[in-house]
This record gives structure tokens, sequence and C-alpha cells, in this order.
């Protein structure tokens, strides 16, 4: 069976840490490992972990870097890379033995929204057909690799935003193996700062990374419009 490193990268996730912590405690095998980064939290979500058991190391703030201090420590054979606002209740731990089974060397979830509103089914089909066809996961989808392919791509590209995009781009040379389940994602972004405007930003900044605006740039915009 297959040994995994859930890989969690956080920032003042004292709202939402312990509910993703709750289901990792009942669902990981024995062997199985969970390493929490902390970039840097000003809240008590650290404490929180630390209180339910969890390794909790430190990092240079930015998921790029945080997700590859975790990758550095980790020893299975699969690293999952999460989001500390996601629900895992939908997926099976069989689930992550498939990518050493089925040839692929990495791979993703479909997503949820966890809002009950029409529009987030019409903006989740639309990121899973997207991603279907580009083969360019969003790190809310649960991106896993290989331990040894994740090493030689040299990991996650150290920048301020779109390092997800980056790492599906160094991984092109496979096909990656996309679950059936779904991972259930957090709506906290959408309700917080607007649905349309949301989806606006986002599509604004994948425009613009596309046509070679700076990840520092679209940081400042992205954290100026949250």
């Amino acid at each position: 069976m297959t040994k995994l490193s859930v890989i969690i990268p956080i920032l003042n996730e004292e709202q939402s840490i312990s509910f993703l912590l709750k289901e990792l405690a009942g669902w990981c095998r024995e062997d199985d490992e969970v390493i929490l980064v902390d970039g840097g939290s000003r809240d008590g979500g650290v404490s929180i972990a630390e209180k339910m058991g969890f390794h909790v190391v430190v990092s240079e703030r930015g998921r790029g870097r945080q997700m590859n201090r975790g990758a550095s420590l980790a020893e299975g054979a699969v690293f999952w890379f999460l989001h500390a606002d996601s629900r895992i209740s939908n997926i099976a731990r069989s689930e992550l033995d498939l990518i050493q089974n089925n040839g692929a060397c990495w791979g993703h979830f479909k997503i949820t929204i966890a809002g009950a509103k029409t529009v987030y089914r019409l903006i989740e089909s639309f990121m899973n057909l997207r991603t279907r066809i580009s083969r360019i996961a969003t790190g809310d989808m649960g991106i896993f690799v290989k331990a040894d392919v994740f090493r030689s791509i040299r990991g996650f590209p150290e920048i301020a935003l779109m390092e997800d995009i980056e790492l599906c781009k160094r991984l092109k040379f496979g096909k990656p193996f996309v679950s059936s389940k779904r991972l259930l994602v957090s709506e906290r972004r959408w309700e917080a700062d607007g649905i349309y405007k949301t989806i606006c930003l986002m599509w604004l900044l994948r425009l613009a990374w596309f046509f070679g605006v700076s990840d520092q740039t679209l940081s400042r915009i992205y954290n100026r419009e949250k």
C-alpha cells in the first residue's frame, strides 16, 4: 500500500483547520503522515493543530515555499497537497493508492463548492471542465504527485502567486489521474469578496499571468482586492 504524506500550508486558519484535521485523524492509515506548514499565523490555528496532536513546521510565507518545505521533510511515496479549508469526507483513502496502480505520476480531484447557491454548481462545473481540457489544476483540487517525480521537477516554483499552475506545467509530460470522487472546497472566498467579483478577479489574474505579468504584481492585485 502507498504511504501518503499529506502536506497542508496554513496561514491564520483558526476557523477552519480543526474540521479538516478531525477528518484526517480517522481517515489516514497508520503509516501515513500529516505535515502542516505555517507561514506566520497570528491566530490560534497552530495551537489548535498541535493540541490535536499534529506536527506543525515553520516556513517563509507563500504557498509554494510552504508546500516545498513540507515536501522536504516528507517520507511518503505520494505527496498530497491540501488547502486547510478542504473537506475530504467524500474521498476514500484507497483513491490515493490508484496513482501507484494506473501508471499516472500525478493527479487531482474534481471539486464541489460547499455553498448551496445554484451559481456554485455552475462555477464548479466550469472549473472541472476547464481543468480536464487544459490539464492545469488549481491548488484547491487537492493535487497529488509521486514523491520522486515531485523532487525531479524541483517541486513548486517559489513565486507569490500561480504556483499551482506552474507546477502543473512542469508535470505536462504525464497525463494526470483525475479521481471520480469530489473534494469539498469552501465557499468562503466567494462569499467574502462577492461571487461575480471573485470570478472576474480570477480570470483577470490568469489572463495577466498568461501575458507575462509578474507574480509580485499579481500578488499585490490579489491582496488589494481581497
